[in-house]
């Protein structure tokens, strides 16, 4: 690469051929892109590594991985809302490049198995577009040398479930499933969670064992 000429007596300055006098330096607004990409590129791995990602819904978060490109296999944890059924398969799909992805929280209200009208989304069906993404954890763990166990890393966390809250008994009446007291709290739908908890941990952990 050639360089401008440079004279002693005035640091900073150049030659200028036209003017055939020594000038300022112009800013080379090239080395300065270049200077911010290097900064990106070094810094983006630690900004999605050291950062929890939250999202208002699934289907987002399938947008996002889209725009950002190979910058997402840093991505370590996942803070999702709304669990959108119909999206589910992409949003599954679009985790497959996050090998070192270590939690994928979920809510308790999107997953339970208790709802009528099976508004929340089978377990069977999240542990099938799940499988996927935790084999390909698996194998990066093996390749890392973690010994974390990939169905820890889909996790649910606990909300105040109407559905379970109504399987304890009532505080006001001492009936169980009545509506009579206060809206339910977190604890009152303790039980419920750690069921469905369980129940989605043995199914994954049966669907990675007989792949």
């Amino acid at each position: 690469m050639r360089g401008h000429k440079r004279v002693a007596k005035c640091p900073g300055h150049v030659f200028d051929k036209q003017t055939k006098t020594w000038i300022p330096k112009q800013p080379r607004v090239t080395a300065l892109t270049l200077v911010c990409k290097t900064f990106y590129h070094e810094a983006i791995d630690v900004l999605c590594g050291e950062n929890d990602f939250e999202f208002n819904s699934s289907t987002i978060v399938t947008r996002f991985f889209d725009s950002i490109g190979a910058s997402k296999t840093a991505i370590r944890s996942i803070f999702v809302h709304e669990y959108i059924k119909g999206t589910a398969a992409a949003f599954w799909q679009s985790l497959h490049p996050l090998v070192n992805l270590r939690s994928l929280s979920l809510s308790h209200d999107e997953l339970c198995q208790k709802w009528p009208y099976g508004r929340g989304a089978k377990l069977s069906v999240v542990v099938s577009q799940a499988e996927p993404l935790l084999k390909i954890l698996h194998d990066s763990y093996t390749q890392q040398g973690l010994s974390r166990r990939v169905v820890d890393v889909v996790q649910v966390r606990p909300d105040a479930c109407y559905t379970c809250s109504r399987d304890r008994t009532c505080p006001t009446c001492q009936d169980t499933g009545c509506v009579c007291d206060k809206e339910p709290t977190i604890k009152d739908s303790e039980a419920g969670h750690k069921a469905l908890v369980a129940d989605l941990k043995t199914a994954l952990t049966m669907a990675l064992a007989e792949a």
